[in-house]
């Protein structure tokens, strides 16, 4: 009876140490499903199934600048998880600046780092990962 009794309580151990790695492993930050719920749609946004990113484009058909397709509803979501994840008005003002020269850019603060891109042909192009530095 004995042994089994110390079995049992090594499984229990054993196994209170893998759940408690498996929680630890888990990467921190914000899941990004819940800012894509709240602020975007299909086409021009898309998130991780497992929630590690989002991803927006404000032209995700790449139609010509001058055709006036660029979607100004992901120029506004893009805005407002700016500030939902924290980042203050400097920052989207410094995205808003972007040009095709500048090429990626890059900032972090509060466990996200959001990457940025333009072309004239491809509008504005955002990516919130998380930031596992």
């Amino acid at each position: 009876m004995a042994i089994i009794v110390a079995v049992l309580a090594l499984v229990a151990i054993v196994a209170g140490m893998v759940a408690v790695n498996a929680n630890n492993a888990k990467p921190k930050g914000p899941d990004f499903q819940a800012p894509y719920d709240e602020y975007c749609s299909e086409p021009w946004a898309k998130v991780a199934n497992d929630g590690s990113y989002l991803a927006i484009g404000t032209n995700p058909s790449d139609r010509k600048a001058d055709s006036n397709i660029y979607i100004l509803e992901a120029g506004r979501a893009i805005k407002d998880i700016n500030k939902a994840l924290g980042f203050d008005e400097s920052f989207h003002e410094r995205m808003s600046r972007a040009n095709a020269m500048a090429g990626m850019q890059s900032e972090t603060g509060n466990g996200v780092r959001a990457s940025w891109d333009y072309h004239p042909d491809h509008g504005l192009g955002v990516t919130y990962s998380l930031d596992n530095e």
